[in-house]
């Protein structure tokens, strides 16, 4: 019985500490800032084929996406199946 509860022990200390343990994200590529080509036509916001990689923005008025920083996908596009940063009017 004694065998026993020390491998209890040991499994109930594993499993909490693991459950503490926090993940990272996996980055696939590099943060860039891209450019909303249809601005300020909000129809295509969420297709990563409407952005354009830009060395930096400034957004024009209005409260619409300019802009997303974003991880490259490998494709030069924004990865917008991970959390990202929507760019509006600054």
């Amino acid at each position: 019985m004694k065998q026993y509860l020390l491998g209890f022990v040991a499994l109930v200390t594993a499993i909490t500490l693991n459950s503490f343990t926090l993940r990272t994200e996996n980055h696939r590529g590099t943060t860039n800032i891209y450019k909303y080509l249809d601005y300020p036509n909000d129809a295509f916001i969420n297709n990563s084929a409407h952005y354009q990689q830009v060395s930096s923005i400034t957004c024009p008025g209005g409260s619409h996406r300019c802009a997303v920083e974003a991880q490259d996908d490998g494709t030069g596009l924004p990865d917008l199946t991970v959390p990202y940063t929507p760019r509006t009017k600054n």
